[in-house]
């Protein structure tokens, strides 16, 4: 697991005659971090991190300026699909390309990384983690987006964003994965400005769609902020499709959990967490696992009661979940 990004400067230069094609342009240029000079004749358009957005009809002139690597980093933007291919570059339909577009200008640099906390079970204790790790970013200073792929929306409830004044206060304008649809149905600046937030994280929850929609949501959300935490349930049975995709594996001691752990490929960037108590000691499932790292912690009692009371996770500095969260996040922040 590791959350360190290189960012490269990005530039993202718009000669874009139609206002709402050149607003859209410049917000998603905006939410992948990208640099807009306000005197774009000055910028050098060989730079391999820039990318020049024109629109059509094209100038013959801007055309002949531009060498055989910048003109594969254009992108031409229309409001409508054409019959004939670009000249140059690719051409983006604005908006149903939006989400392919900021991904074209996130590639100029690296993304916000993200962490992916999967349950093996259902009350695992998946949710509670990854909420602490987020909130423990947060505190740090880094802008957090709280992913929450679990069908059964556990952490709307549990973060008080289902109910209650908080839910109340957020309801009218809040966005869900009910918004989201396909993917598609509301532009990413849209949408990370729309989350409802909890201690200052932006958090997506509600009934999550397919698994490929939620992946390529969070891709674009990495776009937004500093780090992804995502939080989802893994069934035994879709493990081989997604377990190049996990960081972090939670699950009570078992054989059940023995055999899934097995199948997880040593990779030193992925840590097993064992919440006991289990049929089995996490002594012994360490050692039938090795050599993946792994973690442990006690099983939290009264966590329905707290919440209740008002008592989100991580409230308690020293409840056992945000100790193992504090000790997972200095491993991964280097602090």
């Amino acid at each position: 697991m590791n959350t360190s990004a290189a960012p490269t400067a990005r530039t993202v230069v718009i000669q874009v005659a139609d206002d709402a094609l050149r607003t859209a342009v410049r917000d998603l240029a905006e939410l992948a971090g990208a640099l807009i000079p306000p005197r774009p004749w000055d910028t050098d358009l060989a730079d391999p991190n820039c990318v020049l957005v024109l629109s059509e009809p094209l100038n013959r002139a801007t055309l002949e300026e531009l060498d055989a690597a910048s003109a594969e980093r254009t992108v031409i933007v229309a409001a409508e699909p054409a019959a004939q291919p670009p000249p140059v570059g690719r051409r983006y339909v604005l908006p149903d390309d939006a989400a392919a577009l900021l991904q074209r200008f996130g590639k100029l640099a690296a993304a916000a990384p993200v962490v992916r906390v999967a349950g093996l079970h259902g009350a695992a204790g998946a949710t509670r983690l990854a909420t602490c790790f987020a909130r423990l970013a947060a505190q740090d200073g880094l802008r957090v987006i709280y992913v929450d792929t679990d069908p059964r929306a556990g952490a709307g409830a549990l973060l008080e964003l289902e109910t209650g004044e908080t839910y109340a206060a957020i309801a009218a304008d809040a966005a869900s994965w009910a918004d989201v649809g396909d993917g598609h149905a509301l532009l990413p600046l849209r949408l990370a400005r729309a989350l409802p937030s909890y201690q200052g994280i932006g958090v997506l929850t509600g009934i999550a769609p397919e698994v490929a929609t939620c992946w390529a949501v969070a891709q674009v959300l990495r776009h937004a902020c500093d780090l992804v935490v995502i939080d989802g349930c893994l069934p035994l049975g879709a493990l081989a499709g997604t377990v190049a995709d996990l960081d972090v594996v939670i699950g009570v001691p078992g054989a059940e959990s023995v055999r899934t752990f097995q199948l997880l490929a040593p990779d030193p960037a992925r840590i097993l967490v064992l919440r006991t108590p289990g049929v089995r000691s996490a002594d012994e499932v360490i050692a039938a696992c090795a050599p993946l790292r792994a973690e442990s912690f006690r099983t939290e009692r009264h966590v329905a009661e707290a919440i209740e009371h008002g008592i989100g996770p991580g409230d308690s500095p020293r409840g056992a979940a945000m100790q193992v969260a504090r000790r997972l996040w200095r491993q991964a922040s280097g602090t």
